[in-house]
């Protein structure tokens, strides 16, 4: 075959389209998972942003933040030992 001659087979155009499909579908799923860890990130963003501004205009900023880093360590644990639990009651 010579270089620059167009192939024209209908099986491998077919072929061609089904991979271009399927790169697309691809892509396409990972910019939605993008978009919810994006959602994930700002979400958690703006909890910390609005704990550092109530810190910053309390008087008892270490009550303040004493209290939420307190809440993120409980929620870690709990969330530690459900996965514990699962996994170890699965067996």
């Amino acid at each position: 075959m010579e270089e620059g001659v167009p192939i024209e087979s209908k099986m491998i155009s077919n072929r061609i389209e089904g991979a271009q499909k399927q790169v697309e579908a691809q892509n396409f799923e990972s910019r939605k998972h993008l978009l919810e860890y994006d959602d994930v990130m700002n979400k958690q963003r703006e909890a910390v942003y609005a704990c550092a501004e109530r810190a910053r205009r309390s008087r008892q900023k270490e009550l303040i933040l004493d209290d939420y880093v307190g809440g993120i360590l409980s929620g870690n644990l709990t969330n530690s030992r459900r996965r514990t639990y699962t996994l170890t009651s699965g067996m």
